[in-house]
């Protein structure tokens, strides 16, 4: 599963920008990364949470989530 960040900011002296992914399943942390990209493969079926936290150089943080559910295999 592909994920990418595109920051777009109407003050242009606030980057650069520090990107922050989880990835759940649960409660459990299932990945991570720190990259604007991020490519993520379920192991298992079930309801992921995919959160990307932005910060911009005076800490200032943003928030995005999202939710996506990985079906079972079918045999």
């Amino acid at each position: 599963v592909p994920f990418t960040s595109a920051v777009t900011d109407a003050v242009t002296t606030d980057g650069p920008y520090r990107d922050q992914w989880t990835i759940r399943r649960g409660t459990e942390v299932v990945g991570t990364g720190t990259a604007a990209d991020l490519s993520f493969t379920p192991t298992a079926a079930g309801e992921y949470t995919a959160t990307l936290v932005v910060r911009d150089k005076d800490d200032i943080a943003v928030t995005a989530v999202r939710t996506f559910t990985v079906a079972p295999r079918l045999v």
